[in-house]
């Protein structure tokens, strides 16, 4: 149904951005265990990650596994060869590098991404998206000062893994228009693991008690990093949570000053806050529709409300007696869904409504007396529903993610 307006006394929107800073935390607690455990190789780093990391995201996995038919698996697997690139550049990196400017640098993803977009989705793009661009790489300039102090090669290591997980950006980008989040999630998990054991095997030695622990711990925070940032997206627009991602570089010069006696440099948080700023910007500012809203026509609009209302738990957020609007403080994605059957030979549903509780709404119909004329079923694509109709004759199809 709709996103809560507050979860633990605080505001949805606080505690999103709350929820944010926490997972950039981990993320420099991450990158702090990783420096201290320089006996291991990266290669052998990066695959005791993904196994821990897989290790957690277990139970989900198994709990979702009738929803893990897809039609897309060599998409799941460049996404995840990409990750493993990214990532192994990543943790080559951390010993080498300060780790603010690792953060800072860092940002280049998403303007590395908007290029590809263009370069590959044939994506328009803005002058004031193309000056933030020109920003964001003068950032780099200022950051890294070439010619008058000499480059670390962990600094191209690291713009190396920004870049590359730009491309793996673009292969979620097109996953998710087809695949659930809990499905990318699963899939990923799953391919990480044994993609990474193969490189790791040829610079393997035997972690220390003390090693295994660290890096459980590094696997747990990065898994919780995510968890924690999918739910901020849940609760808040990305224009609310964003702006925190600055804290990320905040967290990881701390960690490098406690316990590395690493001093960041001025020019380390301008050219930081440059590139940063411009991420912000292109991301926020890529253009979208905002909603799409169905217009439905009856001589009564007040007779939705039994309907939408009551029964699907929507607000009435304008009424101006000849028109009615509902809406949920949900914040999904717009989609129109261009259809030649309903799937499993059904009829072509007049509207689809993802809620969260679909057996909730099936009591809510029942006692409204309304006759399902579909289901409910799971369906191999991923989601539970069922059909009915609304006051006004059309075929509602309701469904939530499996």
């Amino acid at each position: 149904m709709s996103a809560p307006e507050r979860m633990f006394g605080l505001p949805a929107g606080v505690l999103a951005m709350g929820l944010w800073c926490f997972a950039t935390a981990l993320e420099a607690s991450m990158m702090g265990i990783i420096r201290s455990i320089p006996d291991l190789h990266s290669l052998q780093i990066v695959f005791m990650r993904c196994l821990f990391g897989l290790i957690f995201f277990l139970p989900f996995i198994l709990r979702s596994a009738t929803a893990m038919h897809t039609t897309r698996l060599p998409m799941h697997g460049l996404r995840a060869i990409l990750q493993v690139v990214s990532m192994a550049l990543w943790f080559m990196a951390i010993p080498l590098v300060p780790l603010a400017e690792i953060a800072a640098l860092g940002f280049l993803a998403p303007l590395f991404a908007t290029i590809g977009a263009i370069l590959i989705l044939k994506e328009k793009v803005g002058w004031r998206r193309s000056l933030a661009m020109a920003v964001g790489f003068a950032g780099v300039l200022v950051l890294l000062r070439p010619g008058f102090t000499e480059i670390n090669a962990g600094a191209f290591m690291v713009i190396g893994s920004a870049s590359t997980w730009a491309f793996a950006l673009l292969t979620i980008k097109s996953l998710s228009r087809t695949e659930s989040p809990v499905l990318m999630t699963a899939w990923v998990s799953l391919m990480l693991a044994p993609i990474t054991l193969v490189p790791a095997l040829f610079v393997w030695q035997w972690p220390t008690l003390e090693q295994w622990i660290l890096m459980a711990i590094v696997g747990v925070s990065a898994s919780c990093s995510h968890m924690c940032m999918g739910l901020a997206f849940k609760l808040a627009d990305a224009s609310k949570v964003l702006p925190m991602d600055f804290s990320r570089m905040l967290w990881t010069a701390l960690v490098g000053y406690l316990f590395f006696a690493q001093t960041p440099t001025v020019f380390t948080f301008i050219g930081g806050f440059m590139i940063f700023g411009a991420a912000t910007y292109v991301t926020i500012r890529e253009a979208r529709v905002k909603r799409i809203v169905a217009n439905i026509a009856h001589h009564r609009p007040e007779d939705g409300k039994a309907f939408y209302g009551d029964i699907l738990g929507m607000d009435v957020v304008m009424d101006h007696g000849w028109i009615m609007t509902f809406a949920s403080e949900a914040q999904p994605m717009a989609q129109v869904s261009i259809m030649s059957e309903g799937g499993s030979g059904t009829p072509v549903p007049d509207l689809s409504i993802e809620v969260d509780d679909l057996d909730e709404v099936m009591a809510r119909v029942g006692k409204a007396g309304l006759a399902i004329e579909y289901g409910p079923a799971s369906e191999p694509w991923g989601v539970r529903r069922f059909y009915v109709r609304d006051p006004f004759g059309r075929l509602v199809n309701i469904l939530s993610h499996l």
